[in-house]
C-alpha cells in the first residue's frame, strides 16, 4: 500500500471495529464482539516489516536471544507453529485480549467510545515494542485492582507483566501512591516524577547497576539526540480538555480521580521523549489511562447536544494525533502497511 492508502486503511478498519464493538455493547451479541476483536487482531498479527522493531525481534527470534521469560515461552510456541509470524500474531492477540478485558472495567456508557480512543491512540504501539505493549495491556487490566485496593491481585498481574517486560515492575509503587487518600502524598509523588524525568539519564545509570535493568543502559546512547516528540503538545491539549471536565467525569465515575493523577504522571514522564524515545515508552504504562478519561467525557454531559459536540471534538483530536504521528511525522514506521506475503 502507498502511504495514503495505508492511512485510509487504518482509519476505516478502526471505525468498523469500533462500530461492531458498539453494537455488541448495545445488543450484547457475541458475534459483534468477535468480529470487532478479529479486525485489529489480523491487522497486527499479519503485518510484515511494519514497525520499527520488526527486524530486531526477527533477529532475536532467529538467534534465540530471549530477552525475558515471556519472549522465550512465546518463541518456543511459535517455533512449533509458523515461526516468527506466529510470534507476532500471538503477541498482538494477547495484547488485545487484556485490553478487551480491561474495557469491561469501564462504565458501559463509556466503553465503546473508550475502545475507539484506544484504537487511534495506542493500538499501533503494538507494532513496535511488542513485549512492552503486552505488559502495558496487562497493567491496563490490573488497574482495576488499584481501585479495588486489592494488592495481592495487583501484584500477581504486575508480576505477569514483568515476565513480558521488566519495566512493568516500575508500576508497583502506583498501588501505594494512588490508594492513599492524602492529596499531599500524590502531589509529592508528581513533583518527584518531574525531578526524575528531567534527570532520566542519571536514573538509568543508577538502575543499570542492577542486572534486571542493565540492558536498558543502551538507551543512554541517544543522549544529546533530538527527537520529534511534537505529539507531546497534543497530549497536553488532551490533558487540558480532560481537566475541563474533571468534576463531571469524577461524579460520573469516582475512579477517574485516580486515573487523572496517573495521566498527569504519564505526561510528565513523556517529557523525556524529547531526548530518548525509549525512555518515553515507560510512560505508556500510564498514558493508556487516557482512554478511560476521554471515554467518560461524552457520557458525563447533561444533554444530547453537548454529548454530540464532545464526541466530535474527541474524534477530531484522536484522529488528528494519529495522522500527525503516523502519517506526518512517520513515527514508529507503521506507514506504509504491508500484509505478510504481499502489499
Amino acid at each position: 500500500m502507498s502511504d495514503f492508502e495505508s492511512l485510509i486503511f487504518y482509519i476505516i478498519s478502526f471505525l468498523v471495529s469500533f462500530f461492531l464493538y458498539a453494537l455488541y455493547n448495545k445488543y450484547n451479541k457475541k458475534v459483534f464482539l468477535i468480529i470487532s476483536f478479529i479486525i485489529p487482531c489480523l491487522i497486527g498479527g499479519l503485518r510484515y516489516n511494519v514497525g520499527t522493531d520488526f527486524q530486531d525481534y526477527y533477529y532475536m527470534y532467529l538467534t534465540k536471544n530471549y530477552a525475558d521469560v515471556g519472549f522465550k515461552i512465546i518463541s518456543i510456541i511459535s517455533s512449533h507453529l509458523t515461526g516468527f509470524q506466529s510470534l507476532i500474531f500471538i503477541y498482538n492477540f494477547l495484547s488485545l485480549f487484556f485490553i478487551f478485558l480491561g474495557l469491561k472495567n469501564i462504565n458501559k456508557n463509556s466503553r465503546s467510545f473508550a475502545y475507539l480512543c484506544y484504537l487511534f491512540l495506542h493500538f499501533t504501539s503494538n507494532f513496535n515494542g511488542i513485549r512492552q505493549m503486552l505488559a502495558v495491556s496487562i497493567i491496563f487490566f490490573a488497574y482495576k485492582y488499584i481501585n479495588e485496593k486489592n494488592l495481592k491481585k495487583y501484584l500477581i498481574f504486575v508480576l505477569l507483566a514483568g515476565l513480558c517486560h521488566t519495566t512493568a515492575f516500575l508500576c508497583i509503587p502506583l498501588y501505594f501512591i494512588f490508594t492513599t487518600s492524602k492529596f499531599k502524598n500524590k502531589a509529592l509523588y508528581l513533583i518527584l516524577m518531574i525531578i526524575l524525568s528531567i534527570n532520566f539519564q542519571n536514573v538509568i545509570t543508577l538502575l543499570g547497576h542492577f542486572s534486571l535493568f542493565n540492558k536498558y543502559m543502551t538507551y543512554l546512547n541517544y543522549q544529546g539526540v533530538s527527537f520529534n516528540n511534537y505529539s507531546f503538545f497534543l497530549d497536553l491539549l488532551i490533558l487540558f480538555y480532560i481537566l475541563h471536565f474533571k468534576k463531571r467525569i469524577i461524579k460520573n465515575d469516582e475512579r477517574n480521580s485516580v486515573y487523572i493523577y496517573i495521566y498527569i504522571f504519564a505526561l510528565i514522564l513523556s517529557i523525556t521523549g524529547f531526548f530518548s524515545p525509549f525512555v518515553k515508552r515507560i510512560s505508556t504504562y500510564f498514558k493508556i489511562i487516557d482512554i478511560f478519561l476521554l471515554g467518560s467525557i461524552p457520557s458525563s454531559c447533561f444533554n444530547n447536544k453537548n454529548k454530540l459536540l464532545n464526541y466530535i471534538i474527541i474524534i477530531f483530536l484522536i484522529i488528528t494525533k494519529f495522522v500527525l504521528s503516523a502519517y506526518v511525522l512517520k513515527q514508529a514506521n507503521i506507514i506504509p502497511y504491508y500484509f505478510m506475503g504481499g502489499n
